[in-house]
């Protein structure tokens, strides 16, 4: 664990700030659960009205269509705070927490 302290990419850091989303996201945490549609070996869905978390559960990269907003929380800490309007692709093994 002390090897992860600090690292944005690691396990550890990932999640804290899932959690921390959480807490400071009433829709995250307790919003009403929608699926969406998406490719194989994914899982979207929405939490109320303005959250959506995509997973890539898959060996290969996945597009998301019709994504817009901001991401909030991601596998690739680079992506958090991007405005994405259209196509999100996420990387093997990855997810994203996307806010409206």
């Amino acid at each position: 664990m002390a090897d992860q302290e600090g690292d944005p990419g690691s396990v550890l850091e990932l999640t804290r700030r899932a959690i921390a989303a959480r807490t400071a996201s009433d829709e995250l945490a307790v919003g009403p659960y929608r699926s969406l549609d998406s490719p194989a070996g994914t899982w979207a869905f929405r939490r109320g009205e303005g959250t959506t978390v995509l997973l890539n559960l898959s060996d290969a990269p996945a597009t998301f269509g019709d994504v817009r907003g901001t991401v909030t929380v991601a596998t690739g800490p680079e992506l958090e705070g991007s405005s994405i309007e259209g196509a999100l692709t996420l990387p093997a093994w990855s997810g994203a927490v996307v806010v409206t």
